[in-house]
């Protein structure tokens, strides 16, 4: 009996020792730093220039359109320099009296002028009750042209670069104009030309 109790006593303290030897032989694993988790980065997109593509008679994209490709355009009629830097070109339309035009400055087109056809059959041609269907309601209206005459209006979308002369009677759009967003005022003041005020329009086509 008593030899079982040594041995016993024998076997524990060996396990004993066994167990301090693995501890002391044990290594330290050093794990590698924690990173910290990254920071969504924030995209910001430039400025939107205008629109792009709102007919297939457009010949620009406000912003981006060099002199050097405004002048390898066909049917050049005019071109004319001012005194505030900007250069003028006018090209054969639909319209012997109304030409399309596009206005440049520093390099980069600033407007565009896209006369459309009255034809259904002509490419480009589009009515006032698609434009408005696509795009929503006008941020202004105002009714009268000095070329188009006083049943034609001008329907402007100033904030997203664009705005039309039409006629909300025949439903007809007479062109189209491109520029940079601003605020309707600084259209009116700096391409509205043609804008001759007259009374309000009846919105049939474009609630």
């Amino acid at each position: 009996m008593k030899k079982k109790i040594l041995i016993l006593s024998s076997l524990v303290f060996l396990l004993a020792l066994l167990f301090v030897f693995l501890g002391l032989r044990k290594e330290t694993v050093t794990l590698p730093p924690s990173f910290p988790t990254p920071t969504p980065v924030k995209v910001v997109f430039p400025p939107r220039k205008g629109i792009t593509n709102i007919s297939p008679l457009q010949k620009t994209i406000v912003g981006e359109t060099t002199t050097d490709a405004v002048e390898k355009l066909p049917n050049l009629e005019k071109k004319e320099t001012f005194l505030a830097g900007e250069t003028q070109y006018s090209f054969v339309s639909f319209f012997a009296t109304r030409p399309n035009q596009i206005l440049m400055k520093n390099n980069r087109a600033i407007f565009e002028r896209i006369i459309i056809p009255e034809n259904p059959n002509e490419i480009g041609h589009v009515k006032i009750s698609q434009l408005t269907s696509s795009f929503g309601k006008p941020e202004k209206i105002i009714q009268g042209s000095l070329f188009y005459g006083p049943f034609s209006s001008t329907y402007i979308y100033s904030n997203r670069g664009f705005a039309f002369v039409g006629n909300a009677y025949s439903d007809w759009v007479h062109e189209i104009h491109l520029f940079s967003p601003m605020n309707s005022e600084t259209y009116i003041k700096t391409f509205g030309e043609d804008i001759k005020e007259g009374p309000p329009e009846p919105e049939r086509l474009y609630e």
